[in-house]
């Protein structure tokens, strides 16, 4: 079952902390989830919000509408995934106890094809939002590219 996320973190020297971490859950009314978020995320006096390519143009205007730009990932989930693991690897990743979000993470899977690159994904009949969210926030927070933050960042998926 499907979940609208969104995750606000920040970048602490080299490492990273999870604010918020939010989901809803599938059925839900988009517009009024979006309303909700954007409130959330002006409360923390932001104005912008990263996500996936997920329902394309309508996430932009939806959060547009509330007061909020939308700007779309330049990079899948799986190439997101693979930069946060080193964060995790050195142990400069801040989360929530979230069990939903514990498991998704458990449960992520990583394959090397025979080109030689690696893609991680949930695993079959799994799911992902909340790590999408996580790790899409942390991912731009820490990066070296032009979404780079040394303030707070959010992440909708």
């Amino acid at each position: 079952m499907m979940r609208f996320t969104l995750c606000i973190g920040h970048k602490e020297g080299e490492s990273f902390v999870a604010d918020v971490v939010r989901g809803t859950r599938a059925p839900f009314d988009p517009v009024e989830v979006t309303k909700s978020y954007a409130t959330l995320l002006k409360d923390y006096r932001l104005s912008k919000a990263f996500g996936d390519n997920y329902s394309a143009e309508w996430a932009v205007s939806a959060f547009k509408e509330c007061g909020i730009n939308y700007v779309r990932a330049d990079k899948n989930k799986s190439a997101l995934y693979l930069e946060v693991l080193p964060l995790f690897m050195r142990g400069t990743i801040r989360i929530p106890d979230l069990p939903v979000l514990t498991r998704e993470l458990r449960l992520l899977e990583r394959q090397t094809h025979r080109s030689g690159r690696d893609t991680v994904d949930h695993g079959r009949h799994g799911m992902d939002d909340f790590v999408n969210a996580l790790c899409g926030c942390a991912a731009y927070a820490t990066g070296k590219g032009k979404y780079a933050y040394d303030t707070t960042l959010q992440w909708v998926g």
